[in-house]
């Protein structure tokens, strides 16, 4: 069956809300395979799919929408089971994209989310199948405790060019990518990392890396439990610099030892 793409663009300049109205894609409904909505970025959200639009659209595989107000057009049932990729791009709405349950969807992107924007705590609770996960260009600085626990078989995770300065990685893959390059991170706290870690150097065969490029690491008694207690983990940090310019791995551990003594 030959499937449809269609590209709409709208303006954001309006006064009101551009709806889309019930009849918008009813020609395409069966064929429809991947809808983008472009518009321009203002920091406005002002549109969103009325009641119906998407109700019949059980092919549609690939979402991209830009500036959408998904809090008051959340899609139906028939397009959260066939979609298989979706992106968010904008000041998007997305406090109740929580609890969603979307099982056939392999990729998540949210990309220049605004400021004022923020992550629902379980947006990741119910996607079995999920395959890459990505946050970028982003004013996104805290990310919820304990968001990443129910994508144990994610192996992609791009969180570059936000404001982030902390996440737990606990509960990841030992196999996953995390690319969290050019963020604030400046200490690798042990509770939030060294789980991931040493599930990584426990795992027979694990490839699993940490990318830190672009982040000012303080490299002080945060990092003990690393360059001292679990020096092989050094090479799963891709790119980790200390502020003053050291590489992460060249930081002397007898030095760390002095300065950061066991009570």
């Amino acid at each position: 069956m030959e499937r449809l793409i269609i590209d709409v663009y709208y303006y954001d300049i309006y006064e009101t809300p551009v709806l889309f109205k019930e009849t918008a894609f009813e020609n395409s409904n069966s064929v429809l395979g991947s809808l983008f909505v472009y518009g321009i970025l203002n920091n406005v959200v002002n549109w969103n799919f009325g009641p119906g639009t998407l109700d019949n659209l059980e092919n549609l595989n690939y979402l991209e929408l830009y500036s959408y107000d998904y809090d008051s057009g959340p899609f139906p049932p028939t397009v959260l089971f066939s979609l298989q990729e979706l992106t968010f791009i904008g000041k998007t709405t997305l406090s109740t994209f929580s609890y969603v349950t979307m099982p056939n969807l392999r990729s998540l992107n949210i990309i220049y989310f605004y400021p004022g924007s923020t992550l629902p705590d379980n947006m990741l609770y119910n996607l079995p199948g999920l395959e890459k996960f990505r946050l970028s260009s982003s004013y996104v600085e805290t990310i919820p405790d304990g968001f990443f626990t129910y994508v144990t078989s994610c192996k992609n995770f791009m969180l570059d060019s936000n404001k982030i300065q902390t996440i737990d990685l606990g509960s990841l893959n030992p196999n996953a990518k995390v690319d969290w390059g050019y963020n604030q991170i400046h200490q690798l706290l042990e509770k939030n990392f060294r789980p991931f870690v040493e599930n990584i150097l426990n795992t027979p065969n694990a490839n699993g890396t940490i990318h830190l490029y672009g982040n000012p690491l303080e490299c002080s008694c945060d990092i003990k439990w690393l360059v001292v207690d679990l020096k092989d983990g050094l090479e799963i940090f891709r790119g980790a610099q200390c502020a003053d310019g050291r590489a992460l791995a060249d930081v002397d551990p007898v030095l760390l030892e002095i300065e950061c003594p066991d009570f």
